[in-house]
């Protein structure tokens, strides 16, 4: 079973999941500067997606994908992303669906976490949720969780003072937030989960595509994350 896992969050191109996980895959591509299989990602990666839980319709034309595609937020885009934000927030069933989807992407093998935008919402509480796995480290790339009366104060965890509590068992949370990106607009995550010092906060450039899961998969900074991550969990 694979022993990296990719949790994707939001879709405003109602792409299907298809599409999303060969934009993963060639992300890992590019930033580690070599062919996915030659390093076993292609064996040892799995993508999990919240797209058929976050939007009920969506488009089943597109097969292929371009690493290098910038995500344009038209006003459809936009309409969509908020839909799909509204529906995590305001709609128990989908958020309960969304962490369960994600825990059962989490297997006994899983050593790496990585999971963009509302993803990385699930993905938290999902972790937080489970008494017992076996993630040794965690990356979160655009992620809103900082974003206090939208999701910093819903989350379901346990309080500690101001901060959420810190998923039991984890060894290292490594949070990648582009600068210019609209939706990390609480960037340091550091002081508001765990014990306060915890967190390894990350910021990049990632233009034109401010907040388009290719544009942090392909980012040094993630790279480096990941190929760190990777050779801890080889036994």
């Amino acid at each position: 079973m694979a022993r990296i896992v990719g949790i994707d969050g939001c879709d405003p191109q109602l792409a299907p999941p298809a599409f999303r996980e060969v934009v993963w895959l060639r992300g890992l591509q590019k930033v580690l500067g070599c062919s996915v299989g030659e390093v076993g990602f292609a064996d040892d990666f799995s993508h999990v997606s919240l797209a058929g839980i976050l939007s009920p319709r969506r488009s089943q034309e597109r097969t292929g994908a371009d690493s290098n595609m910038a995500e344009r937020m038209t006003f459809t885009g936009a309409f969509n992303f908020a839909a799909q934000l509204l529906r995590y927030l305001s709609d128990v069933r989908i958020r309960r669906q969304a962490r369960e989807h994600v825990a059962d992407g989490v297997t006994d093998d899983t050593r790496v976490v990585i999971a963009h935008s509302l993803g990385s919402v699930a993905a938290y509480e999902a972790l937080t949720a489970m008494p017992v796995h076996n993630v040794e480290l965690f990356i979160t790339l655009g992620s809103p969780l900082g974003m206090r009366g939208l999701f910093f104060d819903r989350l379901e965890s346990t309080n500690s003072g101001k901060r959420k509590k810190w998923p039991q068992g984890l060894g290292k949370w490594v949070n990648i937030a582009g600068r210019r990106d609209p939706i990390t607009v609480v960037r340091r995550l550091r002081p508001l989960f765990g014990s306060g010092d915890q967190i390894e906060d990350v910021l990049i450039d990632c233009a034109p595509a401010r907040h388009w899961v290719g544009s942090y998969l392909t980012s040094p900074e993630t790279g480096r994350a990941i190929v760190e991550g990777f050779a801890a969990s080889l036994p």
